[in-house]
């Protein structure tokens, strides 16, 4: 019906400040859709359900959050690695402290006063472990792309399911460290990349980059976008995982 609504104000190729603002309200009513799946995912996960946490703005939102909640339960990786110390990162690291006791998670962050701010605020497993990581700038493709220095002779292993929230967002080829990663790695076993913001032009730009390598790798690579009042893209050679 939205849909059908936006297309009467279609003036000369162009959508008026109406048809933009019911595009507003079509992404929030997705995202108050979204708590409420998250909020049913979780019942019956006690450590989760009482958890404080911040969603939205900085942090990912509700559609985000039911990916990281559905992906581990359903998938269980052995091996996280998450770009970014946040909201998330609280909740990945709750979760395998409680439902995923042999699981490892390392986090990248660049920022070592918020490091020292969430360490004392909140007890993270002992199984999860942040790096802190200072930030540069790579030239991808005549773009000036924010990276984490030496990102890709640091995280040398597998890791069956990465979570990229970060560093901060580019112009074009946003969050690029994936890539020399993907290039490095024979992608022969299950995995799951969950990439943030896919509504933003610079990481649409990464996941095709990243969508085109794994498929030169394997054949059976998958991709599904969820999105609230922002989107989050997962790629992965478990298909089911897309229909979550």
């Amino acid at each position: 019906m939205l849909k059908k609504i936006k297309q009467l104000f279609y003036i000369n190729g162009k959508v008026d400040e109406i048809a933009h603002q019911i595009s507003q309200i079509e992404s929030k009513i997705n995202e108050n859709i979204w708590a409420n799946i998250f909020h049913d995912s979780i019942r019956g996960y006690s450590e989760l359900e009482k958890l404080p946490l911040n969603i939205g703005r900085w942090a990912g939102n509700y559609s985000f959050f039911y990916i990281l909640h559905r992906v581990p339960t359903d998938f269980k990786p052995k091996n996280i690695l998450e770009l970014g110390l946040g909201e998330s990162s609280k909740f990945i690291s709750k979760y395998i402290e409680f439902y995923l006791p042999e699981t490892k998670h390392p986090i990248t962050e660049h920022d070592e006063v918020w490091i020292e701010i969430l360490t004392r605020k909140f007890s993270f497993s002992n199984r999860t472990q942040i790096k802190k990581m200072d930030l540069g700038n790579k030239i991808i493709e005549s773009e000036q792309v924010i990276c984490y220095e030496g990102f890709e002779h640091v995280f040398n292993e597998f890791y069956d399911l990465i979570v990229i929230d970060a560093p901060f967002g580019s112009e074009r080829y946003s969050r690029y460290d994936i890539i020399p990663y993907i290039e490095k790695h024979n992608f022969d076993c299950d995995f799951v990349i969950i990439l943030d913001d896919t509504n933003r032009i610079g990481e649409q730009d990464t996941l095709a980059v990243i969508l085109k390598l794994l498929s030169i790798k394997r054949n059976d690579v998958y991709y599904q976008t969820f999105s609230g009042n922002k989107s989050s893209t997962i790629i992965t050679n478990k298909k089911f995982l897309t229909s979550l």
